[in-house]
């Protein structure tokens, strides 16, 4: 490249480009500094660096250039630092900044150059996506990924003698008041609804939206069942208190399931699942009321120990199916891979996921049920790869229990070995929810998997902060939006549009695939597409299947056609 051709680069180059000497002034100042800055080249020249990065924020960098200059001078390529620093501009306001220092031997001189990037439109972002991402924009209150996130934290300081109460509380028949009223006033009932769950719990309660008219609070209480219902009660009393809407009272009332959580290892999803059960049993015996999911009383409690001993042997029984869903790419349109989903049929139904998924990560026997799907679905997809001629992807789902296992790596190179999968094509899936834990050792294992050539989808992304501070230390490259997300993608002025289009930026910026979970129909496609993300799966095109359906559809493997609605 010609001196006229690399001065042309280096003027159209959208990054501030600073070139010092050796003894840290000024040489060169490309038009994008001017912009970053707000000095101009003349004004600058010959001026020491410390101008546009103060001292105070060089030191720690100081000895590293000392120790380019002290280099052998046939020293063959250029040495980089990436501090990530504070610089200042022209009226004294200051911006976070990346800074690349490199240094090149011109003439029998060292020079050294400082690529400097702006970022403070990326903290901004990031911020404003956080806030989007932790609490719900209608109320405020905590949403679904910060409320779970802080009930771990309580569940892990729960004794017998000081449990946490999760009350799961939804509004009965709100969606006839919404027809009724219009959306804009049902918001402004859960806005006031909110408001008045709030005024009538602690402060070191969690109050939390998971969307629509369900709300869930979580609350120390006494060892009884009485202190539970007494919260509850209190709460009723709170929200069945009139509301006026254009100056008409309007009375609201809500079912509540309520589940207490004592000391052993509960995880949120376990005992969310009961209370989610314990809501619906109230709905079921004529809403207005609470119902408490007790494990150490009798009906609920023999189900459950039911599941935790049916567990025990389903796979040695065949009970343990695995179901594959499509993963298509949005450009093509075509199948590329199949996310493996474990199923459990006993006594000729299937039992839903949540309902022994969350007994089974609570006693431990996830491990064996997460290998076991493991060998079948690498099993599989040698199978789908034969019948079909193409080489299709399969995802699995790894849980906590299975990551924090040493030999996982072992374990998955064993699969791959038996199975004749090539590792590629293997993908393993996980969740945020294993940054809370030991990062250490998680980074370790995350590190030691990507070794083995297999690739590492980040799960539910975008659904809190762990997934923003940890993303570029993790060795993934797959990242899946949540499916809470897609429903409100569609419009464009969105909150729902703006993480989702956010989310995709940030990812696409680091050089990961984005896959959108839960498309529902063609205009969340066709937004999703338009947004920028690379791969969608969800009922719109096909719901899990088994193994056998999946064979049916492989010989000429085209995506499988939604029912045309109606007019469309």
């Amino acid at each position: 490249m010609t001196v006229e051709r690399l001065r042309l680069h280096v003027e159209a180059a959208t990054d501030a480009i600073v070139t010092v000497d050796a003894g840290g002034r000024i040489t060169q100042f490309n038009p994008a500094a001017a912009v970053v800055f707000g000095w101009t080249q003349d004004e600058v020249l010959g001026e020491p660096l410390s101008v546009l990065l103060p001292e105070h924020m060089r030191t720690a960098h100081a000895a590293r250039v000392a120790d380019f200059a002290a280099e052998d001078p046939a020293w063959r390529a250029m040495a980089h630092e990436r501090p990530q620093l504070v610089g200042q501009r022209r009226d004294g306001s200051t911006f976070p900044a990346e800074v690349v220092i490199s240094k090149v031997r011109v003439e029998g001189q060292w020079e050294f150059t400082a690529v400097v990037r702006d970022l403070s439109e990326r903290r901004s972002l990031e911020e404003q996506l956080l806030r989007l991402t932790l609490f719900d924009p209608l109320t405020g209150l905590a949403n679904r990924n910060l409320f779970e996130q802080s009930l771990a934290v309580a569940l892990a300081e729960v004794t017998d003698e000081q449990p946490v109460a999760v009350l799961f509380i939804d509004i009965d028949r709100f969606k006839r008041i919404n027809d009724a009223l219009g959306h804009v006033t049902g918001d402004e009932l859960l806005v006031e609804f909110a408001a008045r769950l709030l005024a009538n719990t602690r402060k070191r309660d969690i109050v939390g939206r998971f969307g629509g008219d369900e709300f869930v609070v979580a609350a120390g209480c006494a060892a009884d069942r009485e202190s539970a219902l007494a919260i509850a009660a209190r709460l009723q009393r709170a929200w069945q208190e009139p509301y006026l809407v254009d100056g008409t009272p309007i009375t609201l009332t809500a079912s509540v399931g309520i589940a207490i959580a004592r000391a052993g290892g509960v995880i949120p999803d376990a005992i969310l699942s009961e209370a989610d059960a314990a809501l619906h049993r109230a709905k079921d015996s004529g809403r207005d009321r609470a119902e408490i999911f007790d494990s150490s009383s009798g009906g609920w409690a023999s189900t459950r120990l039911r599941i935790e001993r049916g567990l025990e042997h389903a796979a040695k029984r065949g009970e343990l199916e695995v179901y594959y869903q499509p993963i298509v790419s949005l450009g093509q349109e075509s199948i590329v891979g199949f996310e493996a989903l474990v199923r459990w049929r006993l006594d000729g139904r299937l039992i839903p996921p949540m309902e022994f998924i969350p007994i089974a990560e609570e006693t431990g026997q996830i491990t064996a049920m997460g290998a076991w799907v493991l060998e079948q679905a690498c099993a599989d997809a040698v199978a789908f790869r034969e019948l079909s001629g193409r080489d299709l992807g399969m995802a699995v789902n790894l849980s906590p229990r299975q990551i924090s296992g040493a030999a996982l790596p072992e374990q998955v190179a064993e699969v791959l070995r038996e199975s004749g999968l090539p590792a590629h094509r293997l993908t393993l899936e996980i969740t945020e929810t294993f940054m809370t834990g030991d990062g250490p050792v998680v980074l370790d294992t995350l590190s030691a998997l990507r070794g083995l050539g297999v690739h590492l989808a980040l799960d539910d992304f975008g659904t809190g902060y762990s997934s923003l501070s940890h993303l570029r230390q993790l060795p993934v490259s797959i990242v899946k939006i949540d499916r809470s997300f897609i429903a409100g993608a569609v419009y464009s002025g969105s909150e729902d549009h703006a993480i989702v289009s956010a989310v995709v930026a940030m990812a696409h910026a680091l050089g990961l695939v984005v896959t959108a979970e839960g498309i529902e129909s063609r205009e969340q496609a066709d937004a999703l597409r338009a947004i920028g993300a690379d791969q969608a799966q969800g009922y719109f095109y096909a719901r899990p299947m088994p193994a056998a359906e999946v064979a049916g559809i492989l010989p000429a493997a085209p995506v499988p056609s939604p029912p045309r609605q109606r007019g469309a």
